[in-house]
């Protein structure tokens, strides 16, 4: 970690980390597994978010929340196809269907981080 990082004060907020990825935790494949623990693990230094899918490998068939906090990671997941990942064509509609609902939510997420920062800078404005 950078000096600058460790000498943050205590009131400064953490800079915000985000991870995307398709594979976050329930799923347990490799890829879920590693991230998760990696976002985890840097909760202490990092504001961390992530944005992923709805399990489609191994925790196929499972129903995650749209949106919660765990282990100090706040977690947004996008609703995707979850068609038969062994049939290519099935495989390329999943990645299609859940990268446009992924773009879509860091759109919207995006929208108000802006509409935050706007209204900071008019108050600013007015003092």
């Amino acid at each position: 970690m950078s000096d600058k990082l460790s000498q943050r004060s205590s009131s400064e907020p953490k800079p915000r980390l985000w991870v995307v990825s398709e594979l976050y935790f329930p799923e347990m494949t490799s890829t879920g597994y590693y991230l998760t623990k990696i976002a985890e693990g840097l909760t202490d230094t990092f504001e961390v978010k992530a944005l992923c899918g709805q399990p489609n490998y191994s925790a196929r068939g499972t129903q995650a929340p749209k949106h919660e906090v765990l282990n100090g990671v706040e977690i947004f997941r996008a609703a995707g196809t979850t068609l038969n990942k062994n049939v290519i064509a099935f495989r390329i509609v999943n990645m299609l269907t859940l990268s446009c609902s992924m773009l879509l939510l860091a759109f919207r997420r995006l929208e108000k981080v802006i509409a935050s920062l706007s209204s900071r800078i008019r108050r600013r404005c007015r003092s």
